[in-house]
């Protein structure tokens, strides 16, 4: 699936990721670009994150979505948290404009 919420809003968004995930949990294999880190994070249980060509990280969302691997691909500091309510991890930007933009 090429970024299948993209232009959904957040309840039809969550609709959506639940059917999948359910397929998932039903013997599915599912494959998904996704550029909001905090459905990935939540749903997925694998991550592959690129930038461009290159591959940079690849596992678990603590493995992959590390304030340096998002910097990295994306150019963007944020703080990444775990959430008290979804034990899921939780991607913040910090909005401080980097000087080395590519």
């Amino acid at each position: 699936m090429d970024e299948p919420t993209s232009h959904l809003d957040i309840a039809h968004q969550i609709e959506i990721f639940d059917f999948v995930k359910e397929a998932s949990r039903n013997g599915m294999l599912v494959i998904a670009v996704i550029h909001d880190l905090n459905l990935a994070a939540y749903y997925c249980d694998r991550l592959c994150m690129l930038k461009k060509e290159s591959l940079i990280a690849t596992g678990r969302h603590k493995e992959v979505l590390t304030p340096a691997n998002i910097q990295n691909a994306f150019n963007i500091q944020v703080d990444v948290s775990l959430s008290s309510t979804t034990k899921s991890l939780y991607i913040m930007p910090l909005f401080e404009p980097l000087t080395n933009i590519e």
